[in-house]
Formats: structure tokens, sequence, C-alpha cells
């Protein structure tokens, strides 16, 4: 379900080509590269057989190979002078703390047995034989003396003449220049950005293959590719003298994980990916929690004017953000943002005004009273835990029944009657025999072990986690505690204003109180809309079906894009 098929893709060739085939991968982008291993002896017949019908593969001549090698070397050049540049002038930075003495003269005094030194503070009581000089950074002492005759902060002579650094400084300037203007004239004909994207693209294949080991004459190598792209992968390796083998994977290989959603579920993928992806063989969840995800944001909002905000806000920085990954957050926000507002409108407000009392209109179509009676709206948040844990126990049991399971498909049959049998206990309706017997079920058929100490043992801690379930429909009052909090703070602000507005000044303050309360609420209420409702989608409702564990898909590709 929206995980896309992959197949094993296994390429076996001589050495001398396996810079040619990855090329070509990464010009398709179709292949996650796994690992390389070393051919077994039936593939490396295959092989053989190949070449010898076959004329033997040569690399194809890139006209762009001279190209791309004189701009990595021009661009080496360059990054070392201005790591030069930068060391000289720092050691011509130490040399005007001298001032107008010559680091020659410095030298030949040191000759004689005359030592100057810089000194950075006020001197007092130098001894005899001394002299000093005023200099911009201090005072420069000349003694015969070998060590430092004053406590105060020292500057040692410069270690050459200003006038070196001076020449090793024009010398790296103009080198520097040159190189520039080398740049310039290759990139005259070529378009600068074109060249250094495919410069990194080359490196990337470096980095491929200096983490695969050599293991000789021949070499393997092991991917997985979508199905549908198998014949594009054939296609560009087909005039190579390889032998190319796709596979349906087995339950041993690690294979990475694609999704492929409809373009209002794909907007909650980051979302899934920042927790967990499906492993491969295991159905998306994305499909299954983006509907009670928009939902549960929009009541923990509850507010039709801050989700209309919320979605012009986003949809305003789509128009200007061109990072993917803020794009991605920002549509989600957009389509929460609706959620909000469609949720807001049924509840009858807008900025913590109600809109049946604004407008006169009559209160019975809206879902007010969820708001107004905040017991109604802690019930109504239960029985949307009670409907989302229900429907995941439902693919729970999809899925055992599926894989003709029966042994646990009858465990996931009296997990979902449990709740219903306790509420019915305890609400005085039936007495404990239902609970009593699903319990005994889920105990003989959550872990139907062959061994029957091992069945009961496995079984036991399951009924265990039945505490935990009456605990994650408790979790799902964070949808009434956010929803009603959100509404009492935006009509307290609303309040506040409109007890201020006596006269000018109380009506200045009163925009000032509403922008900066709506403003705060807004963010507090925007940011628990999306931290508790995914929370509850995380950890409550995947608890009840979801296992997770894949790896991304990262197809080898140009410029670094998905295929």
């Amino acid at each position: 379900m929206a995980v896309v098929e992959m197949s094993r893709v296994r390429v076996v060739g001589a050495v001398r080509l396996r810079e040619e085939v990855l090329g070509r991968l990464q010009a398709v982008g179709a292949v996650h590269v796994h690992c390389e291993v070393t051919p077994d002896p039936i593939e490396a017949r295959i092989l053989r057989v190949i070449a010898a019908v076959g004329p033997p593969g040569t690399e194809p001549a890139r006209a762009d190979v001279t190209l791309l090698d004189s701009l990595e070397a021009l661009l080496e050049t360059r990054d070392e002078l201005r790591a030069t540049l930068v060391n000289l002038e720092a050691e011509r930075a130490e040399l005007t703390a001298w001032g107008e003495v010559d680091a020659e003269v410095v030298e030949e005094l040191a000759s004689g047995g005359l030592t100057l030194r810089l000194y950075r503070g006020p001197l007092e009581d130098l001894p005899d034989g001394c002299h000093e000089t005023r200099v911009p950074a201090g005072v420069v002492v000349a003694s015969f003396h070998p060590d430092p005759i004053v406590d105060a902060p020292c500057v040692e002579p410069p270690p050459r003449p200003a006038s070196r650094v001076d020449m090793d400084l024009e010398t790296a300037r103009g080198e520097l220049e040159r190189v520039r203007k080398s740049l310039e004239d290759l990139s005259a004909g070529h378009r600068l950005d074109v060249l250094l994207t495919r410069v990194r693209d080359r490196n990337q294949v470096a980095d491929v293959r200096a983490a695969l080991p050599d293991f000789g004459e021949i070499f393997g190598l092991v991917g997985f590719c979508p199905v549908e792209r198998i014949a594009t992968v054939q296609h560009v390796l087909d005039d190579l003298p390889l032998g190319v083998f796709f596979e349906v994977p087995d339950s041993e290989d690690d294979v990475p994980v694609a999704l492929r959603n409809a373009p209002g579920v794909r907007v909650f993928e980051p979302l899934l990916s920042a927790f967990a992806l499906p492993r491969y063989g295991e159905p998306d969840p994305t499909p299954l929690f983006a509907p009670f995800m928009g939902i549960f944001a929009g009541f923990c909002l509850g507010d039709l004017g801050y989700g209309a905000l919320l979605t012009g806000l986003s949809l305003g920085g789509l128009a200007v953000v061109k990072s993917q990954v803020a794009r991605s957050g920002l549509q989600l926000l957009a389509l929460l943002g609706g959620f909000s507002t469609v949720v807001g409108a049924l509840l009858g407000v807008a900025f913590g005004v109600r809109l049946y009392d604004l407008f006169g209109w009559s209160d019975s179509a809206w879902l007010f009273s969820l708001t107004e009676d905040p017991k109604r709206f802690f019930y109504a948040s239960l029985a949307f835990g009670l409907a989302q844990l229900g429907f995941g126990m439902s693919v729970r049991l999809y899925r055992r029944l599926r894989a003709r399971r029966w042994q646990e498909s009858i465990g996931a049959v009296a997990w979902m009657g449990m709740l219903p049998a306790a509420m019915a206990w305890g609400g005085g309706y039936g007495g404990p025999s239902p609970f009593v017997a699903l319990s005994v079920l889920i105990v003989l058929f959550s872990a139907p072990e062959p061994k029957l100490t091992h069945r009961l043992g496995k079984g036991a801690w399951a009924l265990y986690g039945v505490s935990s379930l009456f605990g994650n429909v408790a979790s799902y009052a964070r949808i009434f505690g956010l929803g009603l909090s959100s509404g009492v703070i935006a009509q307290v602000v609303n309040e506040i204003a409109w007890s201020l507005g006596d006269s000018w000044l109380g009506w200045l303050g009163a925009g000032v109180v509403l922008v900066v309360g709506h403003s705060f609420n807004f963010a507090m209420a925007t940011v628990g809309a999306v931290v508790h409702p995914a929370r509850l989608q995380f950890l409550e409702f995947f608890g009840t079906f979801f296992e997770g564990g894949g790896k991304p898909w990262t197809p080898l590709a140009i410029g670094g894009r998905d295929a």
C-alpha cells in the first residue's frame, strides 16, 4: 500500500568498467547502491560468455573530461592561495606592532648581542644599560640581557623582515588573480554552475567507488531499484559486457523503502520519515494516519481565524522559500491550516469570537456545544481515540488474516473487543463475563507458540498490555485540553481588549492586546496542534499495528536528485 515494489539488482563485470557502471547508474538515478560482493563462480562464467560473444567494452570518451580536470585543478589552486593569503596577512598584522622598526635591523643587532623587545604596557625602573623607544604599539627596549628584564606583556621580534612578507603577499595576490582570470576564461563558453555540478557528481562516484573494496579482476555490485525502472537500468547497461541480474528480494535482504502517495497525503510523508519508515513489505501508514492527523490538528487549533491565518502564512512562505525541506514543512502546515479552518467553521469560532452570536445565526448547525460544554468535548475526544485505535486494530486483523495467521487473528479480534467489553462492564450494561472471556483468548492466541508454557507466558505479558490500551485512550484527552485552552485564551484576550476600549488611548491599548495576545495564542496553539496529534499517531495509533524500521531509498543520482 503506497510502498514502491523493489527489485534486487546484481551487476557483474570487469573492474576496469566499475567506474563506467557507476557513472551510468548515476545518470539514470534509479539504483540504490547497497554493497559490493565477490562474484560467485557461476556469475563469473556468465560474464566470460558475454565477453566472448561481444567485443570487450570500452569506456566511451567524454568531451568534458579535460575541461572538468582543469576546473578541479584551478579550484584546488584557488583554495590553497586563499589559505596562504590568510596566513600571510596575519603575519603582516603582527609586524605592524613594531611600527617603523625594521626586522633586518633587529637581526643585525641580535647578531651583536643586543636584543630588542616590544612591551605593550608602561615601563618603570628599567635597569642600567637599557634604552627605550616609543612606538605606536608600546615601548621598544634595547638591552644586552638575553632574558626579559621587565614583568610586562612582551611581543617578540618579527621572524623575518616585513619587506619579505610584502613580497610574498604580492606574489600570492598575483597568482590568485591569475587563477581568477583562468576561471573566467574557462567559464566564458560554459556555465560555471553546470561545470561545478559535474565536478560534484564525479566526486560522488569517486566516493562510492572508494568505499567499495577491490576483489580483483571481476567485481559484483548489489543494489535495489523500483520494478518499473528495470527496463531503464537494462537499457543504460546493455552495451557493456556485463552480467546484469534482476531478482525478487528475499526476507534476508535489507531492502530500502520508497513511498508513493497522492499529493494530499504526500505532504505527511516527511512527518512519518521523522518517526520511522515502514519496513519493506509492510503497508505504508501515511494514508491511514493523515486524515486523523488533520482532524485532530483542526480540533486542537479549533478556530476558523487561526486556521485561515495558518494557511495564508504557509502559502505565502511557499511563494518565496526555495529549500525543499522548508517547503515540505510549509505544505504540511498549509494543509493542517485548511483542516483547522473547516473545523473552526463547524465550531463557529473565529479569533475567539462566537460567530453565531456575532451574526445572530442559529447555533443548531454548529458544533459549538463541544466548546461550550467541556464535558461533551472531553467525551468526544475519547471517542476520537476509540475510533482511531479500533481502526488500527482492524488494520492489524486484516494483515493477519491476509497472511493466514489464523490463531493470531483470534487474538486480534479479542483485542478489538476489550475496550467495548470493559466500558460495558464499567457502565453497568453487563457483567464481567465478556471481559474475562476475551482475556482468556488474548492469553491463548496473542503469541501462538508451539509450547504451551511459552504461549501462556507471552500471552500473559500481552494481557498486561491491556492497561496501556486504556492509557492510550486517555491520551486522546490532549485534543480536549488543547482545543479548549486555545479557545478560552482567545476569548480572554478579546474580553481584556474590550474592557480597555473606553477612550482613544484605551482602543490603542486594546489593539496591542489583540495583536500580542492572539499572536502568542496562535503560535502556541499551532505548535500544540502539530506536536500532540503527531504524538497520538506515532505512539498510540501506530502501537496497534505498525512496526517500522525501514531505511530510505537513496539512489545514486546526478546532483543528488531523487528519481
